[in-house]
């Protein structure tokens, strides 16, 4: 079974404000501690969740396994995820990601995974403007239409925002994520891609927060 999770670190006890103080670390990992101590009852696991932190303190997570976060540390309200989902179903969605591209290496059998950004300006020879980028980043959230089993609605869909995370202290630029946060609308067309999308993710850098596809009913 697997679980969904609106948790929200508390403020007014001694527990909570000693994890509250991660928050203000400027880490990109801050979140993600955060969050795997909402799993704490079972050190030796691996992650089994996605998450995204909708405002400071505040998470949607999708586990599988229930989280058992300390009543003096979390607000939390935990329901079964079995979204009801039928082809032809329009849904609006958001989605904070870190889209990539893998370019092959001669010689090698692992491909090079770079960020589409830098990919693109580096073909272009120079820097992108803002449309250049959004443009770049819908590219890459279209090209997975097959294998989300969705459409989009090419003329309802937007990048929001793009940012750069930096998931740990950096001490060379590659340890820097650039992420992309997209809202829109789109049709199901595979119900099984779609519900297998929205407990595995979307993209790398789930660790950080990243990959949760959120939908709610278009209307």
């Amino acid at each position: 079974m697997t679980w969904i999770t609106h948790a929200e670190l508390r403020r007014d006890t001694p527990q909570a404000r000693q994890l509250a103080a991660c928050l203000v670390q400027g880490s990109g990992s801050a979140g993600h501690n955060l969050v795997w101590n909402l799993f704490a009852d079972d050190p030796d696991a691996t992650r089994d969740f996605l998450y995204r932190e909708i405002a400071p303190g505040r998470f949607i997570v999708v586990s599988a396994r229930p989280p058992a976060g300390l009543p003096e540390v979390w607000t939390m309200t935990s329901k079964p995820y079995a979204p009801r989902i039928s082809a032809g179903d329009d849904f609006a969605f958001m989605l904070r990601a870190q889209p990539t591209v893998a370019l092959s290496q001669p010689g090698r059998a692992r491909s090079l995974r770079r960020d589409v950004f830098i990919h693109a300006k580096k073909r272009k020879g120079g820097p992108l403007s803002a449309c250049e980028r959004q443009a770049v980043a819908l590219e890459w959230l279209f090209a997975r239409e097959d294998r989300l089993g969705v459409a989009f609605d090419r003329e309802r869909c937007g990048m929001m925002r793009d940012d750069t995370l930096t998931p740990k202290p950096a001490t060379a630029p590659r340890a820097r994520m650039q992420v992309a946060d997209f809202e829109g609308r789109l049709s199901v067309r595979d119900p099984a891609r779609l519900t297998a999308a929205l407990t595995a993710g979307v993209g790398p850098g789930k660790a950080y927060g990243l990959g949760l596809l959120l939908l709610k009913p278009a209307g």
